[in-house]
């Protein structure tokens, strides 16, 4: 009774210690290739850190002429705005330049409205306040 078994377990090692190899091979070979990040996105401005009565730092991703802006941390408020405006806010109001380009969510890719620098401003109209704003297109 044992020298059968014996010799079955040989028999299943010696093919095991073939075929898991193969198998092993087989499987790398025939993975996909992962595809590389692209590149024409890239991090263009950083926070301000100067959000007047709130902190909410934003950063801006770009392929120019269109930009993408993530909140580091979530934004609470339901009215988060995002303006474009080509003058640095004021204190808590909008510049009279700034065009409305919608509300603030990531999923959202911005058409910048002409391609001189400028800043992108995050407004809170029921807080009346603006939430923070970044520096887009090389200025400082």
């Amino acid at each position: 009774m044992i020298q059968p078994l014996r010799t079955y377990h040989r028999w299943t090692f010696l093919i095991l210690a073939i075929a898991i190899p193969v198998v092993f091979v087989a499987g790398l070979t025939a993975r996909r290739t992962t595809p590389q990040p692209k590149r024409e996105a890239m991090l263009l401005a950083s926070p301000s850190g100067s959000g007047k009565r709130f902190n909410y730092p934003i950063l801006v991703w770009s392929n120019f002429p269109k930009a993408r802006l993530v909140a580091i941390k979530p934004i609470a408020l339901p009215d988060a705005l995002v303006y474009w405006s080509n003058q640095a806010p004021g204190q808590n109001d909008l510049p009279p330049d700034s065009i409305f380009l919608g509300r603030l969510d990531p999923a959202i890719t911005y058409q910048i409205p002409n391609p001189s620098p400028g800043f992108f401003v995050i407004y809170s109209p029921a807080q009346k306040a603006i939430l923070d704003y970044a520096a887009f297109g090389g200025r400082p």
